[in-house]
Parts: C-alpha cells; structure tokens; sequence
C-alpha cells in the first residue's frame, strides 16, 4: 500500500518503474499508457516523463479525482481519414476517490481515445487527458482521500488552488471540486471573461482543469509535472467556459477599530 500523500505513491509500487517510449502502432500506445496510468506514473512528476512521449499534452492537471479499477481491455483501433485512429478502452471500475471521500460503485467504464501520428511517425494520444484511472491494488484509497481534502494542505490540487486563491482575494466560496464546479452556488457563469476569473477546461460535458485567468491569454493553475504555472489559455485541450463569484459572495470588510481614548481627561 502506499503512503499518506501522492509523493508517496512510487515508495511501494509492485512494478519497477521504467522509462516509456512512443510506439508506431496506435494500440501500443495505449496500451503502454494504460499500464503506466495503471500504476501511478501519472500522479508524481518524477514518473510523469514516462507518460510524456505517449501523449500530446504537455502539462497534466493537479486532479482532485483518481479512479480506482480492477483492469481493462482495448477494444479494435478505428483508423481515420486524416490518418489518426479511435480506440475505446473499457475499465472495470471499483471506486472513485475524491476530496475526503471514496466513492464506492463498481461499474464498467467505456473511454475513447483518439491519437495522432506525428512527425516522427510515433501515435500520441490526443487530449484532453482523462482522469488517471489506478489499480486499487497500487494504492491505500482512505490516504489518498485524505490527501485531497482541500482543508488538510497535503496536496496542491487544481481546484484547491483557485479556491485559495479565491479566498485570498476576498471571496466566501466554499472548497469545491473540479467536476461539480458548474453547481457551486457562490459562482456563476461569464460570457466575457476578465483578470481574475476561474477558467473551467472540459472534456466533452465534464470539465477536467481549472485555474485562474491572469491576462487575456494566459492561464495560472496547479499542474502535477510543472506546479503553479502560467502558460498559454489553449495550453490545456477541450472548451473553455469561464466563472466569476457573485457579488454577495465578497467577505465583509470589518469595521474599522476606534482609535478613541475610552477616558479621556477633561
């Protein structure tokens, strides 16, 4: 079992790791970055450079979501047009293990990937990137809940960050999840973004990555191979929409303390 943080995770993997290479053949590709999702190398930046040649995306979100799964099979590779492929992967869920909670429902997940070749002749998977979907077996759940609670500090995650940052610029909002962020009563959506605002990144319907817009075109989030970084607002893959916290959700200013002498002489 692993340690009480992500940063342990790697202490007592059962498998060694080992450095991935990209593969020419799409269904390699997924399958080798199954095997290290499935272990964990998705979730320390000291693993995450094996990951690195199998996808296209170059920063990966801080989640605050992991699945737990027993296994999973690839399907057939769907080859395309454009000379890119589809594959459907098919987990056997056990659980979903959130801020402080484990979520226990077992059930068969079925994702599609879609992957590019690139110029080098190599398939990478597309983006957005899914959430990182472990062997229960690779991981102690209960530590790993734990660690993502957004009160304890253990691990940055990405909505922790923009709820710290929210606090610090002096709004109420309560701690939140990336994946229910839309429902958040404090915030409402903005159709014309500004300095400040939470930018919500999603896959298909499901957003996936948040940070805080810091310019027009620059992004400020938790990343989990790079920290807090600013980078480019198309850095992170899939729609944007954009959040702001309602104007009742402002802290009260307290009121200014009397300097006034409670005796003064006469």
């Amino acid at each position: 079992m692993l340690g009480l943080t992500f940063r342990a995770i790697v202490l007592t993997l059962a498998v060694a790791v080992a450095s991935a290479v990209g593969a020419a053949d799409p269904i390699d590709t997924l399958r080798d970055f199954c095997r290290l999702d499935g272990r964990g190398d998705r979730l320390l930046p000291r693993t995450w450079p094996n990951v690195a040649p199998l996808v296209s995306w170059k920063l990966e979100p801080a989640w605050d979501e992991v699945i737990l799964v027993d296994g999973y099979q690839l399907g057939s590779v769907h080859y395309e047009a454009d000379g890119g492929a589809t594959l459907d992967v098919t987990y056997e869920v056990t659980a979903t293990v959130r801020a402080g909670a484990i979520l226990r429902d077992a059930h068969e997940e079925t994702r599609i990937y879609h992957l590019e070749v690139n110029e080098n002749g190599l398939s990478r998977i597309l983006g957005p990137p899914p959430p990182p979907h472990v062997f229960a077996t690779a991981v102690d759940a209960d530590s790993m809940a734990m660690s993502l609670h957004p009160e304890n500090g253990q691990f940055l995650s990405d909505s922790v960050f923009v709820w710290q940052f929210l606090a610090g610029a002096g709004w109420n909002v309560s701690p939140f999840a990336t994946h229910d962020i839309a429902s958040v009563p404090e915030l409402s959506e903005v159709r014309t973004p500004q300095a400040g605002d939470i930018v919500v990144y999603y896959d298909g319907e499901q957003p996936y990555h948040v940070g805080v817009l810091e310019s027009e075109d620059v992004v400020l989030s938790a990343t989990l191979n790079a920290g807090v970084r600013r980078a480019p607002l198309d850095a992170f893959a899939g729609t944007v929409q954009y959040r702001r916290p309602r104007a009742d959700a402002r802290k009260p200013t307290p009121a200014p303390t009397s300097s006034a002498n409670p005796n003064p002489k006469h």
